[in-house]
């Protein structure tokens, strides 16, 4: 897998499609979506990017990192949209007969999401759905992880032989999505490049959120004068 090192993280330099595929291929695969500020807190945080190294798919979802590649001369192709990977995910499962474990969110949002997915995708399979506690004892085909980093990698690291699934994607904020609480980044702040933005100041801690950003372009600024 070619990738693209950002501040010591091994960003995957894919497409959508190619993406699928080769999560498609594995036996097991670890799929894990990455921002600046997830990057950035890598860069100052030795043992945490041990962690995120360890997946095996690692896929830019700001526009903060696509710039950042440009400036390093090894351009990602292009932004993958997590919400469009999700939604792939849950089609490709529900064509082809996929089961589905729900993890993460705060209480009582992964069986919301579950609801939703079931009213939109007739016959689909979700074994179970949790907060907090995973049950080895439900398999599934696909788990998909809603949990922060670094809590996330340090599940990841602790369960992920015991976890008998064939995909495990681990999307920070994504059950709120498909439980339909939280929308898509409308298409203008993504042309503007402005994801970053809209998704922290519809948190209401914008400016605590994105007072990292000038630290994450000196970062990436110090390692293209390095290269």
């Amino acid at each position: 897998m070619d990738t693209v090192n950002i501040l010591g993280v091994n960003v995957s330099k894919i497409g959508m499609k190619d993406a699928l595929n080769y999560a498609i291929s594995l036996n097991k695969c670890i799929v894990c979506n990455v921002n600046a500020d997830v990057v950035y807190q890598a860069y100052k945080n030795p043992e945490f990017l041990v962690k995120l190294n360890k997946a095996d798919l690692l896929l830019a979802e700001d526009s903060l990192l696509f710039d950042a590649s440009k400036k390093l001369h090894s351009e990602l192709p292009e932004r993958i949209r997590n919400t469009d990977f999700i939604n792939n995910i849950i089609k490709y499962a529900s064509s082809g007969k996929k089961s589905l474990y729900l993890l993460g969110g705060k209480s009582g949002i992964a069986l919301k999401a579950k609801q939703k997915l079931e009213a939109k995708y007739r016959g689909i399979n979700i074994v179970d759905c949790a907060s907090t506690q995973y049950d080895e004892k439900k398999a599934a085909d696909i788990i998909i992880i809603d949990l922060d980093s670094p809590i996330r990698e340090d599940f990841l690291v602790e369960h992920k032989h015991n976890i008998n699934a064939k995909f495990i994607i681990a999307f920070t904020g994504y059950l709120n999505y498909l439980a339909g609480l939280k929308k898509a980044v409308p298409n203008w702040y993504r042309k503007l490049r402005l994801e970053k933005l809209y998704e922290n100041f519809s948190k209401f801690n914008g400016v605590d959120d994105i007072v990292f950003i000038p630290h994450f372009k000196n970062a990436v600024a110090r390692q293209k004068k390095g290269q």
